[in-house]
């Protein structure tokens, strides 16, 4: 190694920040993956209820209820949304390099992500709207009657339902231990030659 010259070096270091760049674009697809699936097996799932309507929930806390599936679509990529005419994927997963070291960033872009994650309290505007009903007072009705509702604010407590949280830290290790071995391995390829 002492026998390179400094053009040599230099190309070696641009070699060595080429293949780390590739490297940590493929070890990201991983930890997506690995994430993800952590997500939305070990933490979305409520087994034995699967479609509307649900029961009502014996405990204030628990497992996601899947309805429409579109938080856990996100979390692995799979889900783009077109709303309002542009595009985008509504993953978030990013690696990027600091002084202290190598930061992974993953999540949702899915606007309700951070109500199940960190719960919520508060009131919220409801806007006025139609809603069909078929019992009034308790009483079922003759047929079905569409009522207007006025808008309106409504007291909301959601609990938590933790689920990206968890799984980034039943998998913390597994990215670090990743991350080192694919780094040292990658050095000693390049320094190598």
């Amino acid at each position: 190694m002492s026998d390179l010259t400094p053009k040599q070096m230099e190309d070696r270091l641009q070699q060595m920040q080429n293949a780390l760049g590739a490297e940590l674009a493929q070890f990201m697809d991983a930890a997506r993956a690995r994430l993800s699936a952590t997500a939305t097996q070990e933490y979305m799932k409520d087994p034995g209820f699967t479609q509307p309507p649900f029961p009502p929930r014996r405990k204030k806390a628990g497992p996601l209820r899947t309805l429409s599936g579109r938080l856990a679509r996100s979390l692995t990529g799979s889900r783009t949304f077109t709303g309002g005419g542009n595009a985008h994927s509504e993953n978030v997963s990013e690696i990027s390099t600091t002084k202290e070291g190598v930061k992974l960033r993953y999540g949702t872009r899915v606007p309700y992500a951070h109500v199940h994650e960190e719960g919520f309290v508060g009131w919220v505007q409801i806007p006025a709207h139609t809603r069909t009903i078929v019992q009034a007072f308790g009483k079922p009705l003759s047929s079905k009657k569409t009522v207007n509702v006025s808008a309106h604010t409504r007291f909301m407590v959601i609990p938590a339902r933790p689920y990206l949280q968890p799984s980034l830290d039943d998998n913390t290790q597994w990215v670090q231990d990743e991350l080192a071995d694919n780094m040292i391995e990658l050095a000693t390829e390049v320094i190598d030659g």
